[in-house]
C-alpha cells in the first residue's frame, strides 16, 4: 500500500502513522473505562439492591448518584477525546492538507 504513494505521501504517511496508532489506544483506553463504570453501575443495581436504595442526600438514592456520575463520566470522556483530536491530530492533519495542496 504504501509503495503506491508518492514519496511525499510517504512521509506523510510515516509522519501520521504514530499519531493515528496514540489516538486508537486513547480510544480504547477511554471506552474501556466506560465500560468500567457502566460494568460497575450494572453490578450495583443487580448485586447490591439494598445498597442502591441508600438514601445520599435528601431523596436522591445511591442509584441516582451513579446514575448521575455515569452521564457525567460520558461528557467528559467525550471531551477529553476531542480536545486531544483538536491538540495533537488535527494540527497533523491541518500540516498534511497543506502540503498536499502545495504539491
Amino acid at each position: 500500500m504504501i509503495e503506491d504513494l508518492s514519496p511525499h505521501e510517504q512521509r506523510l504517511f510515516k509522519h501520521m502513522r504514530p499519531l493515528v496508532k496514540k489516538r486508537i489506544r486513547l480510544s480504547f483506553i477511554l471506552s474501556g473505562a466506560l465500560l468500567a463504570v457502566y460494568g460497575a453501575y450494572i453490578f450495583l443495581l443487580s448485586s447490591f439492591s439494598e445498597l442502591g436504595n441508600v438514601k445520599v442526600f435528601g431523596a436522591a438514592t445511591l442509584v441516582i448518584v451513579a446514575s448521575l456520575f455515569i452521564v457525567i463520566s460520558g461528557v467528559v470522556t467525550a471531551g477529553v477525546y476531542t480536545w486531544w483530536c483538536k491538540r495533537h491530530l488535527d494540527p497533523a492533519m491541518k500540516l498534511i492538507r497543506e502540503s498536499s495542496s502545495n504539491e
